[in-house]
């Protein structure tokens, strides 16, 4: 499966083996399943994930862009680009407002809180949505690839236990917040993998695929998770 994969590939790949639809999918299913208390540290995981996989992601790629053209990056233009990718993503912008929202015990507007209710109740069907537009652009290609399987079970089969085991094992958390972590773990390969694959041309095809089959995988496991920590 790794056989001919080059830097870039590898890059993408680490991304979609650890990175999930969190802030669509994954805030709307566990204020749902466990209540408005789950609000703040699933906004956490969010904010962490998506700094991982944006920040981390843009500066792998630019890094390994950069060193197939030429002996010594800019690294000037590397850390630019990946600041960029931070202050201009929706999802870190929407948790560092509602910090700042809560530190300082503001309120919404009455129509504003109800528009904002209305949206966050709209995150679970589009993010379906996306991920069915995001499939549609290779929809021609072979769907179950030994590589696509592989990252999805990677995704939404060993990323929760090894979530668990350093939950339980390593870090001691409460049994709450060890539910929400396992189930946040466990969600499909995130949108942002196939952004950042799509701008990069690169692992595209792959990433598509493993992004249809963890949701497909997701579905049971995900329920069986949700059963098996209730």
């Amino acid at each position: 499966i790794l056989s001919g994969l080059v830097g870039s590939e590898m890059c993408i790949r680490d991304r979609s083996s650890i990175s999930g639809v969190v802030g669509y999918m994954g805030l709307p299913l566990m204020v749902m399943a466990f209540g408005d208390a789950a609000a703040l540290p699933t906004l956490m995981i969010t904010m962490a994930d998506n700094l991982v996989i944006l920040a981390g992601g843009a500066l792998l790629m630019e890094l390994t862009a950069q060193q197939e053209v030429q002996a010594r990056p800019d690294l000037a233009r590397v850390l630019l680009t990946t600041l960029r990718s931070i202050v201009s993503n929706p999802l870190i912008l929407a948790v560092a407002l509602a910090g700042l929202f809560i530190l300082l015990e503001w309120q919404l507007p009455g129509p504003l809180q109800i528009f904002a209710t209305q949206m966050t109740n709209a995150t679970g069907p589009l993010a379906l949505v996306a991920l069915g537009a995001a499939f549609a652009v290779h929809r021609n290609h072979n769907l179950i690839q030994g590589d696509s399987l592989a990252l999805a079970l990677l995704k939404v089969v060993l990323l929760p236990v090894l979530v668990f085991v350093s939950a339980r094992y390593v870090f001691d958390l409460s049994d709450f917040l060890i539910k929400i972590a396992v189930i946040m773990g466990a969600l499909p390969v995130a949108v942002n993998v196939f952004i950042l694959a799509s701008r990069y041309k690169t692992y595209e095809t792959e990433v598509s695929s493993s992004m249809l089959l963890s949701a497909v995988l997701g579905i049971g496991v995900i329920s069986g998770l949700l059963v098996l920590l209730d």
